[in-house]
């Protein structure tokens, strides 16, 4: 009759042991690290699709997209949108768009909504017709690092119309 388990038995113990937990390790993956990061990609769109929503009302109640005001220029972090009792303005920077209410050159800036847009990648570019600009077309998309190289997720376009011609475009 034995009292103790062979070197033997025992090695054979861990690698039974190591081979569950490979398999395991494997299910457990997308529990762990894939539905957390696909919940941040979720929230970060929701939050770029409440900015667009604020956006593409601005625009279309706008009287026109000026190049510039006070001492804002329109780029490609900084969309001016002329409405009739004001300008507002849309910063896109660290990781976040702020919507500012500018109401003169010597008036200080009035931050109305700002919207978090962690990995979000947003830019805007102005379609311009006759030198005037008439509409605004949004891109969207997320960045992931995976591994060595950069996912892309969620790539979007927008085309939003200022004043009139959005209501042109929506009898047609």
């Amino acid at each position: 009759m034995r009292k103790a388990i062979a070197l033997i038995e025992l090695l054979a113990a861990f690698v039974a042991i190591a081979v569950i937990a490979i398999a395991v390790a494997a299910l457990t993956r997308p529990l762990i690290v894939e539905i957390p990061r696909a919940n941040r990609i979720i929230q970060t769109n929701t939050s770029v699709n409440n900015m667009l929503t604020h956006l593409r009302n601005d625009i279309e109640a706008a009287v026109r997209l000026p190049d510039s005001f006070a001492d804002k220029r329109t780029n490609e972090k900084i969309l001016l949108i002329e409405l009739p009792d004001r300008v507002v303005c849309y910063i896109c920077e660290n990781e976040k768009v702020a919507r500012k209410v500018l109401r003169g050159a010597s008036t200080a800036d009035q931050e109305a909504d700002a919207w978090p847009v962690p990995k979000a990648k947003i830019n805007w570019q102005r379609w311009q017709r006759d030198g005037k600009s008439y509409a605004v077309e949004v891109g969207t998309h997320f960045e992931y690092k995976q591994g060595r190289h950069i996912e892309t997720k969620l790539a979007n376009s927008h085309v939003y119309f200022v004043g009139v011609a959005a209501e042109a475009i929506s009898e047609k």
